[in-house]
């Protein structure tokens, strides 16, 4: 009876696992995408939308999320409306990090036109330190607007040495990303 009950609390214990090894597809139907996940990497199963990372989340992350329209943002007053133009959500986007009161010498690299899943969008490139200031990321982020959702894919990664490691994987997984219906 004890073997049982330790097999029983070993099973739940891995199956409530905060992290869990990825690779190949990945669909998240509720959200309505699908992408390809880089083999070996670890995502996270206690954060809302998709976030993986290879070496630890303040090294580098990979994330996916969506967000309504409608939705009020955490560090700005400024706000998406449906229709909006691509380098518009930019500008709102910027705005949002650039207010975010954990980020410091922010510094926007790049701010161009972007397609996710054959979809007008956005591309911001940045960098920042952290609010102690000890260590500088790197970003890349797209983004685009379906209906009444904002789709995103974040890179995030430590500047020195992460970003340039990883970089082409993460742009490998945003080509991958597809709207499961339009």
């Amino acid at each position: 009876m004890k073997k049982c009950w330790l097999v029983l609390i070993l099973l739940v214990l891995t199956a409530c696992a905060p992290w869990v090894k990825v690779g190949g597809d990945y669909r998240a139907e509720p959200e309505n995408y699908s992408v390809t996940l880089p083999e070996g990497w670890m995502k996270s199963n206690t954060v809302t939308g998709l976030l993986v990372t290879r070496d630890g989340v303040l090294l580098q992350t990979i994330r996916v999320g969506r967000f309504n329209v409608d939705q009020e943002l955490k560090n700005t007053r400024k706000k998406y409306s449906r229709n909006m133009l691509p380098q518009e959500m930019a500008d709102v986007a910027i705005d949002n990090i650039k207010s975010d009161p954990l980020i410091t010498n922010f510094k926007l690299l790049e701010s161009s036109p972007a397609t996710l899943s054959g979809i007008p969008g956005s591309k911001i490139v940045y960098e920042f330190k952290t609010k102690e200031g000890q260590l500088r990321f790197k970003c890349i982020h797209y983004e685009i607007m379906s209906g009444e959702w904002i789709y995103g894919i974040w890179y995030r990664a430590a500047a020195r040495h992460y970003f340039y490691k990883d970089v082409q994987t993460f742009e490998t997984v945003s080509q991958s990303f597809r709207l499961l219906r339009p």
